[in-house]
């Protein structure tokens, strides 16, 4: 089966002997002064070992006007950073935030209850001088009764109008993945009481679901905007409370942050998913490959991103995680120790010179600096 211009069409062989990379293949220049069907469609020859072989010319086959069928699997991989989304956790439900909407996430912290404990919100967390109301979607929404919680949790910060925000409690903070608007269904009006907060759900084979949030309806909910307003400043933290407004203002420098001998921020453009540390299988010798794995019916290889910056290698635990990203057109799993959030990052430096190699927590009070993590500079050996 041969491919051209996104076309499908196929070709009847006695046998197929072999593949042969392409580095294999010496080029000869032998001309051939007939002008027939034959000298058209095999009109280069390579030297393959001691053979001279000629080489079929796909788009002159093609141009006989041969019926060729269109297949909606060969298509053009486009990137669409609005099907970027963050999977969150809370009471056994997954819900999928757009991840252009999102601030930051942020690692379990205490919540604190006194006088801001409702119906819908469990308290208020302490982040960048600003208390925020922590709100449980599950309830929100009327997925699940459920019951306030106490005590830590991990959350993610949303921006609605202004200066308001909230923060939506969860149980663990796991994946970004690629939801295409076709992959979306609607949501049953009998699943919950509040179905308009949300823009559809995502079957999974499994039998579990993702809930997409619609951020817009959220924006305009009436109960939310009143706990966002409540976002106080203290007169001492006034400073690193605007510096942070002002930072999450940029919307096109959302990063994922994570650790492998040191820590790497990677443009959250680059990551198309995020998988659990698994068992890697034949591994080849590479630099940092640590073997591949069988996903979405196809092999992945898994590298140590560790490795592959020069550090020594690391040890991998629970907190462990492959980062899927794409190189050449092929996807590649990194694997690093651990994830550290999903934040706003800024340049350090200009565009040239060492400092370009670098970015800074602007959601972070101690604007510590990180590597930053270009995809394409990683050295594979492609």
């Amino acid at each position: 089966i041969l491919c051209l211009q996104d076309q499908l069409f196929g070709i009847c062989a006695a046998a197929a002997n072999r593949i042969v990379p392409a580095q294999d293949i010496r080029p000869q220049p032998i001309r051939n002064a007939a002008t027939g069907l034959r000298e058209t469609l095999l009109a280069t020859f390579a030297l393959i070992g001691a053979e001279v072989i000629p080489i079929l010319d796909v788009p002159a086959l093609a141009g006989l006007g041969l019926p060729l069928s269109r297949d909606d699997r060969v298509t053009t991989s486009s990137f669409d950073r609005t099907d970027q989304f963050l999977l969150v956790e809370r009471a056994g439900i997954s819900f999928a935030l757009p991840i252009i909407e999102i601030e930051a996430t942020v690692p379990e912290t205490e919540i604190e209850r006194e006088g801001m404990d409702s119906r819908y919100c469990d308290g208020t967390l302490r982040r960048l001088g600003r208390e925020i109301a922590v709100v449980d979607a599950v309830r929100l929404a009327g997925l699940a009764p459920g019951n306030p919680r106490q005590g830590r949790s991990s959350a993610v910060v949303l921006r609605l109008e202004g200066e308001r925000r909230i923060a939506l409690r969860a149980d663990r903070i796991y994946d970004i993945t690629h939801i295409r608007q076709g992959d979306i269904a609607p949501l049953p009006r009998l699943v919950c009481t509040r179905p308009e907060l949300f823009s559809g759900v995502v079957p999974r084979e499994e039998g579990s679901a993702y809930f997409l949030l619609n951020h817009a309806a959220l924006r305009a909910d009436p109960a939310l905007l009143a706990l966002g307003s409540t976002a106080m400043v203290s007169t001492a933290d006034a400073d690193l409370a605007g510096r942070a407004a002002r930072a999450a203002a940029l919307r096109s420098d959302l990063a994922l942050l994570m650790r492998a001998g040191e820590d790497f921020a990677l443009p959250a453009t680059e990551v198309r998913e995020i998988l659990p540390m698994q068992a890697a299988h034949h591994p080849s010798g590479r630099l940092g490959h640590l073997g591949n794995v069988s996903h979405r019916k196809r092999l992945l290889p898994i590298f140590s991103l560790a490795e592959l910056q020069g550090l020594p290698p690391t040890t991998f635990d629970h907190r462990a995680a492959v980062v899927v990203t794409r190189v050449d057109g092929d996807d590649i799993g990194l694997a690093v120790e651990a994830l550290i959030a999903v934040e706003h990052v800024g340049s350090y430096g200009g565009k040239t010179g060492p400092s370009r190699n670098f970015v800074y927590r602007k959601m972070a009070a101690d604007q510590g600096l990180l590597r930053l993590l270009r995809i394409e500079e990683l050295p594979l050996g492609l």
